[in-house]
């Protein structure tokens, strides 16, 4: 009689470990998505622009790459003057991956420095991350010519 107690205690601990083990990977899987399996690290090809005006209105940064998976879960990491940084959701991702649009509100373009920007995908906390990537904002000049009516 023991001994068919012994097994069942023995069958019913594998099961639960088993079980725990099934619950543990479909939780890391769910968390994490396809980067487990297929690499979403960000490749980036080309930007622009590489220079904004100081002051200027809201600016929008064309980037050019892959593997930029959406509005929700790719994100833009600014760092400022002051060497504080913030996330910049983008305005839009192709539907291919290939190019994301990220806007640089006036609040960023008030002081002449060299702006620092990473692309990550899985934001806060991701590792799946490329950069940095500058662009300076520059001050400009503009001449102001009257206009002359005949």
């Amino acid at each position: 009689m023991l001994k068919i107690l012994v097994n069942k205690k023995l069958i019913l601990t594998i099961t639960l470990f088993a079980l725990v083990i099934v619950l543990a990977l479909f939780g890391a899987n769910w968390q994490n998505g396809q980067a487990q399996f297929v690499p979403t690290i960000p490749i980036i090809y080309s930007y622009e622009p590489q220079q904004i005006c100081v002051n200027s209105d809201n600016a929008t940064v064309t980037v050019n790459g892959g593997n930029f998976i959406s509005t929700e879960y790719t994100w833009i990491l600014w760092l400022d003057a002051f060497n504080y940084y913030s996330y910049i959701i983008p305005n839009s991702v192709s539907l291919d991956g290939t190019k994301l649009i990220f806007p640089v509100e006036l609040a960023k373009l008030n002081q002449v420095y060299e702006a620092a920007f990473w692309i990550e995908n899985h934001p806060p906390d991701s590792l799946e991350k490329v950069g940095p990537f500058y662009i300076d904002i520059i001050g400009c000049e503009f001449i102001y010519l009257p206009l002359i009516a005949k």
